[in-house]
């Protein structure tokens, strides 16, 4: 069967909770909480109003924080999987 549809973002955990158990930022939680949803770069820079480049640099400190070898674990990893 087709893998699962992304859950939308109002399903991960709130931004303080994220921050509070990964140490992220509000800023780091939302794209996190993007990222999960399978967004590129792109669209997480679009979403939030900022630059590509910024966006590239929030997922590097976003897989760093949760401890992500690859961006596909980050949903899992905010789920509580890993």
């Amino acid at each position: 069967g087709a893998p699962p549809a992304p859950a939308p973002a109002d399903a991960w955990p709130d931004g303080g909770a994220l921050a509070a158990r990964f140490g992220l930022t509000a800023r780091l939680a939302a794209d996190a909480r993007l990222l999960a949803d399978g967004c590129s770069n792109g669209e997480v820079a679009a979403r939030l109003g900022v630059s590509e480049h910024t966006a590239r640099n929030h997922t590097l400190q976003v897989m760093a924080k949760l401890g992500a070898a690859r961006r596909a674990r980050i949903g899992p990893i905010l789920r509580g999987a890993e």
